[in-house]
């Protein structure tokens, strides 16, 4: 947890709304586990402690279990939409979708049939989306994060920018809105 309340103390952070800060409580991310028959990962579960659901500056939204009355932030609620949007044999359908970027036609998810640390219950993630097929970005939770999103790893795939340094920088350059993903639909 050390990491993601090092990266918490750089950000700015703010609600969509104005009200508190909505987290999951470790019983939401329990139920979601049940549920699904899938243990999430543990940066994943730690992070989704520290932030809740919401958007990296830059366009990076993140969902998290724990708020069923709206799947516009819900992991839960979103995975159901979204499967029956595509029909359960699909074979993306087997993807545990949690991110999505702005201006972008793709999303990010787990493939819980790629382990890469059973004990830490970390999965492959890959880019699932309208590009062709899956493409494999980073080996776990943390690495997705901090390397891909923040480090520049997107840009440096996706836009041939080889000077890309990511967002990561300064403290106060980047922020976290908690809220609705913008264009999410859900």
């Amino acid at each position: 947890m050390a990491i993601w309340n090092e990266l918490e103390g750089r950000l700015d952070s703010y609600t969509w709304d104005g009200n508190d800060f909505k987290k999951p409580r470790p019983e939401d991310l329990d139920r979601f586990e049940a549920e699904n028959g899938l243990k999430l990962p543990d940066d994943y579960r730690e992070f989704a402690l520290a932030f809740g659901p919401g958007t990296f500056v830059g366009g990076w939204g993140f969902l998290t279990p724990g708020f069923p009355e709206d799947s516009r932030v819900d992991l839960g609620g979103f995975l159901k939409w979204w499967r029956e949007a595509i029909g359960q044999d699909d074979p993306e359908a087997r993807f545990v979708l949690f991110c999505e970027k702005e201006d972008f036609h793709g999303r990010w998810g787990w493939d819980p049939a790629v382990v890469t640390d059973p004990e830490r219950h970390e999965y492959a993630i890959f880019l699932v989306g309208d590009h062709g097929p899956p493409i494999r970005v980073a080996s776990g939770f943390k690495e997705f994060v901090l390397s891909y999103v923040l480090g520049g790893g997107f840009e440096r795939q996706y836009y041939n920018d080889t000077d890309a340094r990511g967002q990561l920088g300064e403290a106060g350059n980047i922020g976290y809105v908690q809220g609705p993903i913008d264009g999410h639909e859900g």
